[in-house]
């Protein structure tokens, strides 16, 4: 799911996250921490980009984040049209731009990275 928007003024990037997410899906999430995300008390995204659209210049921040209960998803449809839940093993088949594949291997990797040093 990508969900965005701006920062409010004296807003976190994290709190904005969480505020947005909100707002779109109706979902109450927690940004999953891993050790290589605490460098100033906040976590930081696995994966920030660029890129440029309308003039503009956008910084994406994705966030590896976590819900309790998937139930209570209701979309924004000014903001969202669809969502999908879906395994790694389904990402090999799935057809979508390259740039979101890339990004959901990456969130497996973390996942499953997470995944161990809960066991340990």
């Amino acid at each position: 799911m990508s969900c965005g928007g701006h920062l409010e003024k004296g807003e976190s990037f994290v709190e904005c996250l969480v505020r947005e997410i909100k707002e779109e899906t109706n979902l109450d999430v927690t940004v999953i921490n891993t050790n290589q995300m605490k460098p100033i008390g906040e976590p930081l995204p696995f994966l920030i980009t660029t890129k440029i659209l309308r003039n503009k210049k956008l910084l994406i921040l994705e966030y590896l984040c976590e819900t309790e209960d998937i139930s209570q998803i209701r979309l924004d449809e000014k903001e969202l049209i669809d969502y999908i839940f879906i395994s790694n093993e389904e990402l090999k088949n799935f057809n979508e731009r390259d740039i979101l594949k890339l990004i959901l291997k990456e969130t497996f990797k973390i996942k499953d990275r997470i995944n161990l040093e809960y066991k340990k």
